[in-house]
């Protein structure tokens, strides 16, 4: 149980992580298209913070280490390292691009709010992510990702992910 317990616990946060990460861009891409720029920016940043190293602390595997203090846990370990090994090789690039890219959509963001410095600085580490030679290289992809945002797939996708949270929202009384 104990064992079946360090994989579910892991399985867990990726899966609370992902929920997060994908409402985050759907409302992103919401709010800039009823012309909200700072809420815009503020679920830009919570994508960030999902996906990067630095990010929210909930999801930081250093925080929920996978120890096991049962008798064949060492074993259990050994032997999943092998078999994990070059999988974890081949994730590490995707999740950098990844990040990249999200950092690339927060500094357009920072951008509409006026933000230029704290932009520039994550248009920097997103060019570093992606391995890209120039800033104006990583901004043109970021674009090109920014403008899947407006196609009817994504929209329909956005109202599906984000349909319960109009419900909530639509269920609270005004608080004016």
């Amino acid at each position: 149980m104990n064992l079946l317990h360090m994989y579910v616990r892991s399985v867990y946060r990726e899966t609370t992580r992902i929920d997060l990460k994908t409402e985050q861009e759907f409302l992103a891409s919401r709010a800039v298209r009823h012309g909200d720029k700072l809420r815009a920016a503020s679920h830009r940043w919570n994508v960030v913070d999902s996906e990067a190293d630095d990010g929210f602390r909930a999801f930081r595997r250093e925080r929920h280490k996978d120890d096991d203090s049962s008798f064949l846990f060492p074993f259990y370990r050994v032997v999943l390292k092998a078999m994990t090994s070059p999988m974890e090789e081949s994730k590490i690039k995707p999740n950098r691009i990844i990040e990249g890219i999200d950092r690339g959509k927060l500094a357009i963001a920072l951008e509409s709010i006026g933000e230029k410095e704290q932009a520039a600085k994550q248009w920097e580490i997103a060019r570093l992510l992606t391995r890209q030679k120039s800033i104006e290289d990583i901004r043109r992809l970021v674009i090109s990702s920014l403008e899947q945002e407006k196609t009817d797939l994504h929209l329909q996708a956005e109202k599906a992910v984000l349909e319960d949270t109009n419900e909530v929202q639509n269920n609270q009384p005004d608080r004016e």
